[in-house]
């Protein structure tokens, strides 16, 4: 019973040191704050897929290139740079084997 009492009494005295820490003199320092992580290591990056086109293409524009991104996209499809993405087909179950 007596070492429960002595843990309660060291966690009270962590708790108090740590307010302490957080208080730098006004009420505001008190506050509740957000526990959220800003970053993690391992955090997947947004991409947007035609990125590298609209680089290739700003890169183009700053040697003379004066047309839209659009029609960059269908000449270079046209001449075949592009990789056309073919679509999946349809998942066709296959019938079940009747019992003998």
């Amino acid at each position: 019973m007596e070492i429960r009492r002595q843990l309660f009494i060291i966690k009270q005295i962590d708790n108090m040191y740590r307010w302490q820490k957080r208080f730098n003199g006004t009420l505001e320092s008190l506050d509740c704050k957000s526990r959220r992580p800003k970053s993690h290591p391992n955090q997947h990056k947004k991409r947007n897929p035609n990125e590298a086109l609209t680089v290739f293409w700003v890169k183009l524009r700053l040697r003379g290139y004066n047309r839209s991104i659009p029609s960059l996209f269908r000449m270079m499809s046209k001449i075949g740079f592009l990789k056309e993405e073919r679509k999946k087909s349809k998942y066709v179950p296959k019938p079940y084997e009747s019992m003998p």
